[in-house]
């Protein structure tokens, strides 16, 4: 199982967030998968999403009561077992226009 996700999802208080999820099934993939998080943090709320069998992408809604960034992880669950997991999603509360912030080299 191959989760792919980006490193950091905008979420500003009262605006939905979305995780975009690009699914690459190493099973039979016979049964639907189900996309939920490992343990929300406080103010984080995740709506899990289901991705039918032979489907490839997935959307996954997130709402943000938090000041700061944090970081959640989504697990893959399918017929009752846990097949994969994400790397940290950073949830930023601040509204960003497709600009990730981060060192920047100025020489």
């Amino acid at each position: 199982m191959v989760l792919g996700v980006p490193d950091r999802v905008n979420a500003p208080k009262g605006k939905p967030g979305t995780i975009p999820v690009v699914v690459t099934r190493l099973d039979d993939g016979q049964d639907p998968l189900e996309l939920r998080v490992v343990q929300a943090p406080a103010g984080v709320t995740v709506e899990p999403a289901t991705v039918r069998p032979g489907g490839t992408l997935a959307s996954v809604k997130v709402g943000a009561a938090i000041e700061k960034p944090v970081p959640i992880v989504l697990e893959a669950v399918t017929a009752g077992r846990v097949i994969g997991q994400t790397h940290p999603i950073l949830i930023d509360p601040a509204a960003r226009s497709g600009r990730t912030e981060g060192p920047t080299d100025e020489n």
